[in-house]
């Protein structure tokens, strides 16, 4: 666990060790125990580390001919060591990075299929002058690279490939499109020209000719048409699955807490974790916000007698964590919610919590509000498909008429119609009033940067649309926002729900198994609210569902308004000559008088420029 760089020359004098020292030094937030570094002939290897395990060594850690460098945690260490036990290989500890190097001596590449957990690692091979990189299938860990003229660097953090004299601090405008549509560019896509980031799932083969992508695993989707099983074979399965899920993230050398919302993904988790030790729990909430989640998480937090804390955040106390979190992330912000997550994994941190576990990714896996929201329309879709051909042409047209004309969309391919799939916020139309560059705008970038994974799996439309979600949206903002924010604070945040096998499980049920219709309104992760009623009672899994009220953007208004034009002026100075300052300023002065609420679209402006400040 920790931080990971490195350099291969493949022409041209070895790489010096001073570079690999400050690409070292740019990880260090991410392991500040410990460090180490591994250099012969065209390569040099470094490893920060984040001490919250006694088993293992100091890394790179290297047996001829490979070397490797590992950031993150593999779990089911005891099955990966009866494969190798088998096969009379003995690795030289029980620690993580030396059972994967052992089984990439037996299996090469294929080691990554074998690899239960959370991971970014590197290996070089210096008997073929062929490095590898992988990453876990959700994209829990980060891992950047670049290439030019024979020249090939990775990092756990692109502020240490800026410091190589031949990577370019060039912004990739070309792609800003695309951000201000998603508040995030897709992978292997980044902001800089220069970088890009290895796909969640994904493989790099790197050599002298170049660079090789190749993804590693891909969920078996069930197809489209296929039985549901019963309601409560799917409840007992879930809880199999998830109580393995959390078993696995419960094994630790330090304290162990759970982000407790109250809500059903972290009611599961608190429960089935408490089943086997007493355990933290930590919750954030608005000190001005009014009636929030805090008092359902403090109920769950007492039926199951864990140590229980709450953080209430304030406006100024948020405002004031903007900077540093903005420096922690060394990109842009996806959201304020970042903001918040810096703010308590420094509250566990300072609690003595050094692993959380989370329930994130329960809505990409099992459906939440997003899609359950598109399954009304799917259902009038399909009746619509099954006209006759005149009476539909009119039914079409009858809709268009109020703004609907794509309720009749062919339902197989709903979700790639509506281009669904991550965050919306700049519209085609809001992109052409704030770009001064019309190339810039790029109609139709939400379906070309989706379409690619919509093709990946041939499934149900709700399937379709829960792939896209986990492929796009999961791995570059919440997952990215959690890791960022929790390494800065010496915090490790782990996922049940996102444990492999558990996603592999879910994509083979129909959607039709994750959302169901019950009391006038689709409900999302089904199978986790029929586990949740078996664990703590009706009255708290079927309480009405609030939400924490956000008052973030609120905060831009009243006292926060000299925040917001501060802020404003420094996005429409604007280095790069990106934005029309006018519609910038009207923006603002817009939500400021509460015409409208276009926070989402300040706050995307906002943390685009901190971070473009960053890079001078």
């Amino acid at each position: 666990m920790g931080g990971i760089a490195g350099i291969v020359h493949f022409r041209g004098p070895a790489p010096k060790r001073e570079t690999a020292r400050a690409m070292s030094a740019a990880v260090a937030h991410r392991g500040p125990n410990d460090s180490g570094t591994w250099a012969e002939g065209p390569a040099i290897l470094v490893q920060r580390r984040l001490a919250l395990a006694e088993a293992g060594r100091r890394q790179p850690i290297a047996a001829n001919p490979h070397t490797l460098v590992l950031d993150g945690r593999i779990y089911a260490l005891g099955s990966l060591a009866k494969q190798l036990e088998a096969l009379g290989v003995e690795p030289r500890t029980a620690g993580d990075a030396d059972m994967v190097l052992s089984a990439w001596s037996v299996w090469g590449s294929d080691t990554v299929a074998r690899l239960h957990g959370d991971f970014a690692l590197a290996v070089w091979d210096r008997r073929d002058r062929v490095l590898h990189l992988a990453r876990d299938p959700a994209g829990v860990k980060p891992l950047f690279y670049t290439w030019k003229d024979g020249r090939f660097a990775f990092a756990s953090d692109v502020r240490a490939l800026l410091l190589l004299d031949w990577v370019s601090r060039d912004v990739a405008v070309e792609e800003i499109a695309e951000y201000l549509s998603f508040r995030y560019t897709h992978a292997p896509r980044t902001l800089l020209r220069d970088i890009r980031l290895l796909p969640a799932g994904h493989v790099a083969r790197v050599g002298a000719t170049g660079v090789r992508l190749h993804r590693w695993w891909l969920p078996e989707y069930v197809a489209n048409g296929v039985e549901e099983p019963s309601e409560d074979e799917a409840r007992d399965r879930l809880e199999l699955q998830l109580d393995r899920g959390v078993r696995r993230r419960l094994v630790s050398d330090v304290p162990v807490g759970v982000l407790l919302s109250g809500g059903s993904a972290s009611t599961a988790i608190t429960a089935l974790a408490s089943r086997r030790q007493r355990m933290h729990s930590v919750n954030v909430s608005f000190a001005d916000a009014g009636a929030d989640e805090a008092a359902f998480a403090g109920r769950v937090a007492s039926l199951f007698e864990t140590e229980h804390s709450t953080l209430r955040v304030s406006r100024d106390e948020f405002l004031d964590a903007v900077p540093r979190t903005v420096q922690g992330l060394g990109q842009p912000l996806t959201s304020p919610a970042a903001v918040l997550q810096g703010l308590i994994a420094e509250h566990a941190r300072e609690r003595g919590i050094r692993v959380l576990l989370s329930g994130a990714g329960v809505d990409e896996v099992l459906g939440g509000p997003a899609v359950a929201s598109l399954v009304r329309e799917i259902r009038a879709a399909r009746l619509g498909g099954r006209l006759p051909g005149p009476a539909r042409g009119l039914l079409r047209a009858a809709l268009g008429g109020v703004g609907r004309g794509q309720a009749l969309d062919d339902p197989e391919h709903f979700g790639l119609h509506r281009s669904v799939g991550g965050a919306h916020v700049f519209d085609q139309d809001s992109r052409v009033d704030l770009l001064r560059d019309p190339g810039h705008v790029r109609p139709g970038i939400r379906r070309l940067s989706l379409e690619p994974f919509y093709a990946e799996v041939e499934t149900d439309p709700i399937n379709q649309v829960l792939h896209v979600y986990q492929r796009g949206w999961l791995s570059e903002d919440p997952l990215l926002r959690s890791d960022r924010t929790s390494m800065s604070s010496g915090v490790e945040v782990r996922y049940p729900l996102l444990d492999r096998e558990l996603v592999e499980w879910a994509a083979s049920l129909p959607g039709s198994a994750k959302l169901k219709r019950r009391h006038g309104r689709y409900v999302g992760h089904w199978p986790l609210i029929r586990l949740v009623e078996q664990q703590v009672g009706a009255e708290l899994a079927w309480r009405p569902k609030r939400g924490m009220p956000t008052p973030l953007n609120r905060w831009l208004r009243g006292p926060g308004e000299a925040f917001l034009w501060e802020r404003i002026e420094s996005v429409c100075d604007d280095p790069l000559g990106l934005f029309r300052a006018d519609s910038v300023r009207q923006m603002a002065r817009r939500h400021a008088a509460g015409d409208e609420d276009l926070g989402p679209r300040l706050w995307t402006l906002i943390f685009f420029d901190a971070w473009l400040r960053t890079l001078r």
